[in-house]
Parts: structure tokens; C-alpha cells; sequence
């Protein structure tokens, strides 16, 4: 087993143990947000998902109550998590598969949606390269990727006061690393948005992608007067 692989079967042992603490933790406030947030998602017309990273699948039930008529398939690199998620979520529209996604794999199928959320800190950034192009083999023609990661300062300071809250790998991951990976992969930014959910200041940040790189085919341009009256309203 070379170095690289024998870190990635540290990280699944870690998260083969961190399973009971998810199973007390439940939904939290973050899980929540976020399917408000995927649920502008909604007129899309998604019929399938996927979840990388999805642990017990705490966030995949919401996901499903969003989506009521897609089907969900749940990847995690541990083991245990995925046996547990089964076990939680036994409706036909899951599917739950132990896979490590920041290695080449395939799933023989493409999807309306893939979330991967809070998921990207804890993959070695040397991995994204083959993560995102295991993500975009994963899209179907304009799908949507939905991303949310902790703000890259909020990692910085609990590493200063309090690193014992923080996984087996815990990285900032700030725009000069993922901008490329997204211009690499074919994705479009259609949102980002930094935001304080538990602190008073910007703890996360989430991106909404489209699978498209010429996303806008034709731009409309506003009347005259509706500039006019915005440019107003901005000098007084």
C-alpha cells in the first residue's frame, strides 16, 4: 500500500468511528439552510441526485424531502457510515455505495444534481484534480453541483484556539484552489455566497455551479429608463 492510499485508509477508519457521533448529532441548523437553499433547485426538473460524501444519511432524508420524485445515490468512503445509511434509509429511490470519489471510479450513470457538502475540506486538495473529473463524468447535460465548505478563516482559527473540533484531515479551501478546478471541469459559477450561520462572522461559503461552460447563450438588455432610474437611485 503506497503512502497516499494508506492516508485514505486512515480517513475511513476515522470516519468508520465518527458514525455513532453522527447518529447523536442529527440535523443541525446547517443542514437545514442548505435544502432551503437547494430548494430554489427545485424548477429543474432533477430527477436524479448525488450525494458524495453523504456519512449516515443525515442530509440525504432532507435532500429527499426537497426532491420528492428523485432518486438519491449516496457515496461515503467509510464503510460503516454507508451501513448505517442503509439501514436509515430503506425507501427504493436510495441507494447507498462505499466508494472514495477522489479516485477514478464510475458509477455507470449521470445525474441532475451532485451535492458534496462540507465535504471538500476533508479531501486532500491533491485529490481534486481527479475528484472534480470524477464529478463532471458524473453530470448529466447542464446539471447543477451544489458545494458548501467552511469559510477558509474559520479553519484558520480553530486550528489557533480550538483544533481538537476539527476531522483527521481539516483544510482551509479558498477560490484560487477551486476556480481552476472548476474551469478545468467544464463548470459555470451561477452563485456564491459567503455567510454566518453559527458565528457572527462568514463561517461558510456555498457555490451553485452549472455542468456548462457557455451557460448565458444570449444577454437582454434592460430599457433605458429602468437605467436611468436605477442610476438615480443610486445618487441619492
Amino acid at each position: 500500500m503506497n503512502e497516499s492510499n494508506q492516508n485514505q485508509h486512515s480517513v475511513s477508519e476515522f470516519y468508520d468511528d465518527f458514525s455513532s457521533k453522527q447518529v447523536k448529532t442529527g440535523l443541525n441548523l446547517r443542514h437545514y439552510f442548505l435544502a432551503k437553499k437547494l430548494s430554489k433547485l427545485k424548477n429543474h426538473n432533477i430527477r436524479s441526485i448525488l450525494e458524495i460524501g453523504c456519512g449516515i444519511g443525515t442530509f440525504t432524508s432532507l435532500v429527499a424531502k426537497t426532491f420528492t420524485k428523485a432518486s438519491i445515490t449516496g457515496v461515503d468512503i467509510s464503510e460503516k457510515n454507508v451501513g448505517f445509511a442503509k439501514k436509515r434509509l430503506t425507501d427504493s429511490r436510495f441507494d447507498f455505495i462505499q466508494s472514495d470519489f477522489s479516485e477514478r471510479c464510475s458509477l455507470q450513470k449521470k445525474y441532475d444534481l451532485i451535492v458534496i457538502a462540507d465535504v471538500l475540506e476533508h479531501i486532500p486538495i491533491d485529490r481534486y484534480d481527479t475528484l472534480f473529473q470524477n464529478i463532471s463524468d458524473h453530470c448529466s447535460e447542464s446539471a447543477d453541483l451544489f458545494i458548501n465548505i467552511p469559510h477558509p478563516q474559520i479553519i484558520h482559527y480553530l486550528r489557533k484556539t480550538n483544533p481538537d473540533a476539527l476531522q483527521i484531515i481539516d483544510q482551509p479551501v479558498t477560490q484560487d484552489v477551486l476556480f481552476p478546478q472548476f474551469t478545468r471541469h467544464g463548470f459555470t459559477i451561477v452563485k456564491m455566497q459567503d455567510y454566518a450561520l453559527t458565528h457572527a462572522e462568514s463561517d461558510y461559503v456555498l457555490y451553485m455551479l452549472k455542468a456548462s461552460p457557455n451557460l448565458i447563450e444570449t444577454y437582454h438588455q434592460i430599457p433605458g429608463w429602468k437605467i436611468s432610474w436605477r442610476k438615480l437611485k443610486n445618487r441619492l
